[in-house]
């Protein structure tokens, strides 16, 4: 640029600029100030301890800087919020991968801040189709390249359809394990299966926060049915506080069968049947084990003491008829 400006050519710089001053014209937002106003109005909407993130445009340049200065004068006290900041690079698909990544990063995260375009509006799709789903959709984008002269064999000039949009959704369930009085149970054992005869199970993994259904078509299936099973694939087990999340089901009914049962209670022996729909993207469950006394297992402690206590009883009641029979014969 010095040297378009040493040859007389002007310069003028829209919306940004560079450190050192070489331009004769700038139109540009003030950018600060744009930051602040939105950083004042992110403080009325967020509480004390909300978590805050930012997907920002390019990093470095001066709106980015700016805007991102300005939002963190605008909030105040509220600034230390912040737990992330992210750069799209003025990409609408890339600032939705990065809100995606965020969410599941911060699960407890209450506000993301779009410093432009491409960054608000790939993050607002991205919590669009998080809403009320189990896990962010999957937006699928697609647009048609058509000829305008078939008889040219493409060569020629070509037009576009406009973008269509399709988001698919998965589903979650929020479990709880229990006994009939309200008390957690943790380390219950579970697998999951999507036929009654619990001969397909669904396969899932740990992941953060719960675990993940692990789809066939990647194992050389069908949905459910069919492939191998994978080698990261894990039984699940309620946690301490009687709870386990299971991500990224379909839509349709499937059965939760208890594997093992919380020390003390016995195994339930029907599985649990559960519907996912499209009216909700998530359900809460919750398995009881009823409280009871068992009978004593042949072979323990309990078992052993009745047993002796019979023998005693019976031994005193022959002792007592030998000695009738002694005193009859006398």
């Amino acid at each position: 640029m010095k040297k378009a400006k040493e040859q007389g050519i002007h310069i003028a710089f829209i919306d940004s600029y560079t450190q050192e001053e070489v331009q004769d014209l700038t139109v540009a937002t003030d950018n600060l100030e744009a930051g602040q106003i939105l950083g004042r109005f992110a403080r009325e909407l967020v509480g004390e301890e909300d978590q805050i993130a930012i997907v920002s445009h390019v990093k470095g340049v001066s709106t980015a800087v700016e805007r991102e200065k300005g939002f963190r004068t605008g909030l105040g006290s509220l600034e230390d919020n912040i737990v992330d900041v992210v750069y799209c690079d003025s990409r609408y698909d890339k600032s939705y991968e990065l809100t995606r990544e965020l969410m599941k990063k911060y699960p407890e995260l209450k506000m993301i801040a779009g410093m432009n375009e491409y960054s608000s509006v790939g993050a607002a799709r991205a919590v669009k189709a998080a809403k009320n789903t189990g896990r962010p959709g999957f937006e699928n984008d697609v647009r048609l390249e058509f000829s305008n002269d078939p008889d040219t064999a493409v060569r020629g000039s070509t037009g576009y359809t406009p973008w269509d949009t399709v988001v698919c959704f998965t589903y979650k369930i929020n479990a709880l394990k229990s006994n009939n009085h309200g008390q957690s149970l943790g380390n219950a054992r579970f697998r999951l299966y999507s036929d009654a005869g619990l001969k397909n199970e669904v396969y899932v993994k740990q992941g953060e926060g719960g675990y993940i259904v692990i789809n066939r078509d990647s194992l050389g299936g069908n949905d459910h049915t069919g492939g191998k099973q994978p080698e990261n694939a894990v039984e699940m087990k309620s946690g301490q506080d009687g709870t386990f999340v299971i991500y990224g089901l379909d839509s349709g009914t499937y059965y939760l069968k208890e594997t093992e049962a919380p020390a003390g209670y016995r195994l339930l022996t029907e599985p649990i049947s559960l519907t996912t729909n499209e009216g909700e993207g998530s359900a809460n469950l919750t398995v009881i084990n009823t409280v009871g006394k068992k009978l004593p297992v042949t072979g323990s402690s309990a078992a052993v003491i009745c047993i002796t206590t019979g023998s005693v009883l019976v031994l005193a009641g022959a002792m007592r008829r030998n000695r009738k029979n002694a005193k009859e014969k006398q």
